[in-house]
């Protein structure tokens, strides 16, 4: 049983405020509202609501990691090849059916979409 100290309580916080957000961002984002609290304790944080179900992982090819709010509607992600920038691609099922593909049982997806975003396709 997990408990919600204030500490994962400022996280979310800080994850709703952002929207996706690495954890740079929400560090900065908990500094900038007077919470100081070492990198190490958000990594520990993440890892406990991650396993609550409070919060999501979006692990990019970059090597940085993104989270988001784990009840929102379900969705893909566009991630852009320049700016990293991270944005929400609507699914055009939003109800998942459970499958069986060569035996495995498949419960969820989600898949991750590289290119440009407009901004950076514009000044291509």
């Amino acid at each position: 049983m997990y408990r919600i100290t204030s500490q994962r309580k400022y996280i979310v916080e800080a994850i709703k405020s952002l929207g996706h957000s690495t954890i740079n961002e929400i560090a900065d984002e908990l500094d900038e509202n007077g919470v100081s609290m070492a990198l190490s304790t958000i990594y520990r944080s993440l890892e406990s609501l991650e396993k609550q179900n409070i919060v999501r992982k979006v692990a990019t090819k970059y090597g940085q990691d993104f989270y988001e709010m784990f009840d929102q509607p379900r969705h893909d992600h566009f991630v852009c090849s320049r700016c990293h920038k991270i944005l929400d691609i609507p699914k055009e099922n939003a109800e998942f059916e459970v499958k069986i593909i060569d035996g495995n049982l498949i419960r969820s997806s989600e898949t991750l979409y590289y290119g440009l975003c407009k901004d950076c396709f514009k000044h291509h």
